[in-house]
C-alpha cells in the first residue's frame, strides 16, 4: 500500500544563470545516477547549480557554469540565407545577423562578409527574468553601434565565434 502526500517538500527558487536545451539531457542523466553515455553531451549537467540554489553546498563550490547560453535563429531575406546566433550572458543579449551558407552549415564570418552582419546587443543588468510585464523592457535600446560598447561587442563577438561549434 502507498501513502501520498498532499503537501509537498520540494521549495521553488530561481537564479540567472543562462543556460540551455542541450543541459536537460546531462542534468537527467546526473539526477537519475547513470553513468554518461559514451558520447560526449554537448550540455552540462545543472545538478551543481541546483545545489547551490538550494543552500545545498556553498556558491563558492561550484565548479563551473557556462555563463554564457546559444541560439539560433534562421530567415530568409529576400532570397539571402541569414542566421541570428544570439549569445546571452547574465548581463548581456548579443545577437548577430549573418549570412549563412547551409551547404557548408557555417555563418560567413570572412573579412568581406563579417562588416555585413546586423548587431544587436542589449543591457540586461537588473533582469531577474521573474517579472512578466518587464519581458520587453531590456530588449528595447539597441547598444551595438554606439562607440562606448565597441569594447563589450568585440569581446562578446569572440565568444561566439569560439563558442558556436558548427560541425
Amino acid at each position: 500500500m502507498s501513502r501520498l502526500s498532499t503537501r509537498s517538500t520540494l521549495t521553488t527558487a530561481a537564479n540567472t544563470a543562462p543556460t540551455m536545451l542541450v543541459d536537460v539531457l546531462p542534468t537527467l542523466v546526473a539526477a537519475a545516477g547513470l553513468q554518461q553515455p559514451p558520447q560526449k553531451l554537448s550540455g552540462v549537467s545543472l545538478l551543481p547549480l541546483m545545489a547551490v540554489i538550494h543552500n545545498i553546498r556553498p556558491a563558492a563550490s561550484l565548479v563551473s557554469t557556462r555563463g554564457f547560453a546559444f541560439s539560433e535563429y534562421p530567415r530568409n531575406v529576400q532570397g539571402t540565407q541569414w542566421m541570428g546566433m544570439s549569445m546571452r550572458t547574465e548581463r548581456w543579449r548579443f545577437t548577430e545577423w549573418c549570412q549563412f551558407n547551409y551547404t557548408a552549415a557555417y555563418p560567413e564570418w570572412s573579412a568581406e562578409t563579417i562588416s555585413k552582419c546586423e548587431l544587436e546587443l542589449y543591457d540586461h543588468e537588473g533582469d531577474t527574468g521573474m517579472d512578466p510585464a518587464a519581458i520587453d523592457e531590456f530588449d528595447n535600446a539597441n547598444l551595438a553601434y554606439p562607440p562606448a560598447h565597441a569594447a563589450t561587442v568585440a569581446a562578446l563577438h569572440k565568444q561566439i565565434i569560439a563558442g558556436i561549434h558548427y560541425t
